[in-house]
């Protein structure tokens, strides 16, 4: 596997730290008429069973979800790019 190779290239005591980042849509007001996707990070080297803990991963930043008209719209460079600047501005 490529990790294996990559561990086996690196200094004597050096270590591969795995981080996930993860996202889900969540709404944001009572009404549940706004929703944001909350990044979120975590280590992927401890055990799944305390990563899954509320104190084991970090909020990032949100991400705004982008409604489209149509169709239509949706496929314009400028709705992408719209999506693409969103995403790397969140944080």
């Amino acid at each position: 596997m490529w990790w294996e190779k990559t561990e086996e290239s690196l200094p004597i005591g050096a270590k591969i730290l795995s981080l996930i980042l993860y996202s889900d849509a969540t709404n944001v007001d009572s009404l549940g008429k706004s929703s944001l996707h909350p990044i979120y990070v975590s280590i992927g080297n401890i055990k799944n069973w305390r990563r899954n803990k509320p104190d084991a991963k970090q909020l990032l930043g949100y991400l705004p979800i982008l409604k489209s008209k149509d169709n239509s719209e949706k496929q314009k460079d400028k709705f992408k790019n719209a999506a693409f600047i969103n995403l790397w501005n969140c944080c």
